[in-house]
């Protein structure tokens, strides 16, 4: 899937995992060590050459899966059903595969395709927005910022977010919807089997923020499973605390220490470690940040002993080369 060179592995599996490369069911693995960048780099090169002669469906920007269109073009994104999600006009290729995987609309059993090439930029958009509009019209559930699922009301209203079975994660208020659907889809709260709903619209921003709070404490109330920062799962303990962050089998994937609950919460959601099906949960609560450090060092070491696959920088199933290095990301049939 991918194949690199670095001189600090553990930074390229970090970045990795937020360009969203590295993910469940992928693995990054060491194929050669250098003295030199220069000389890892060399062997990164044929390392990619022969990758791409083998057909390998590689992820890097040079590969021919990402170059693509050197034309300016109407692409779209489809789920796995083939269903379009979006479509759009670029001049790079690149760039918009680059922008929809950080923002989330590209990702795992989505593709990017490219709809029709164009000699100018003014064409296709001109193409694109005839596109869209024959899309709109099928009924097409798009995430594009004017379709009607994106554009929601005009004035300042009180949101939800539900799961798929109708069960609210999320309470909020906002003046714009396009803005918040963008932000709640880059922080991961807005996935696959999730939608954004308007509860009631307001003529003013402080009438929908009092009935945003007033929506929040009902919904406590009744025990939703909120991701709100100030809702009880997000609270969390109030003193320095041990975690983990645990898959849907219970199986342990990190452990750490914190004195916030909650950035400690939006950091892993933001890398990709929190997500969908996983959940973080507390260890052991402390009464100084030296004891709740200490207590994970332990909680970690007696993780590993036990074979758990952490995520932690320093477990080892985080790639631990110290000297420049060639890397390849393999996904769970070891295609790389």
């Amino acid at each position: 899937m991918f194949v690199g060179v670095t001189a600090k592995l553990r930074a390229a599996a970090y970045y990795n995992r937020r360009a969203d490369r590295l993910r469940d069911g992928r693995a990054m693995r060491v194929v050669s060590e250098h003295e030199t960048k220069e000389e890892a780099m060399s062997a990164a090169a044929k390392c990619f050459a022969e990758s791409v002669v083998r057909g390998d469906a590689l992820l890097n920007k040079c590969s021919p899966m990402q170059r693509v269109c050197k034309k300016p073009c109407v692409y779209e994104i489809v789920d796995e059903a083939g269903r379009r999600v979006f479509v759009g006009a670029t001049t790079s290729w690149r760039s918009a595969v680059d922008r929809h995987r950080s923002c989330g609309r590209l990702r795992a059993k989505r593709s990017m395709r490219v709809v029709s090439e164009h000699e100018t930029k003014e064409e296709a958009k001109s193409a694109a927005a005839k596109c869209w509009a024959e899309s709109v019209a099928r009924g097409d559930a798009l995430l594009n910022k004017q379709s009607p699922s994106q554009l929601g009301p005009k004035k300042p209203c009180v949101y939800e977010i539900v799961k798929d079975a109708g069960q609210r994660v999320f309470v909020g208020a906002t003046t714009s919807w396009s803005s918040a659907l963008c932000s709640h889809r880059r922080r991961g709260r807005l996935q696959d089997g999730r939608a954004m709903r308007v509860v009631s619209e307001h003529e003013t921003r402080e009438e929908a923020m009092s009935a945003s709070a007033k929506c929040w404490a009902e919904s406590v109330a009744r025990g939703d499973a909120l991701l709100n920062k100030y809702s009880p799962q997000q609270r969390g303990p109030k003193k320095p605390c041990v975690y983990e962050i645990v898959d849907e089998a219970g199986r342990r994937v990190f452990v750490g220490a914190t004195t916030s609950w909650r950035s400690a919460v939006d950091r892993h959601r933001s890398c990709g470690r929190l997500r969908a099906k996983r959940s973080m949960r507390v260890v052991s609560e402390h009464e100084t940040r030296e004891e709740a450090m200490s207590a994970s060092a332990k909680c970690w070491a007696e993780s590993v002993a036990r074979g758990d696959a952490l995520l932690n920088k320093y477990s080892p199933r985080q790639p631990v080369s110290k000297k420049p290095c060639v890397y390849e990301i393999v996904d769970e049939a070891g295609r790389r």
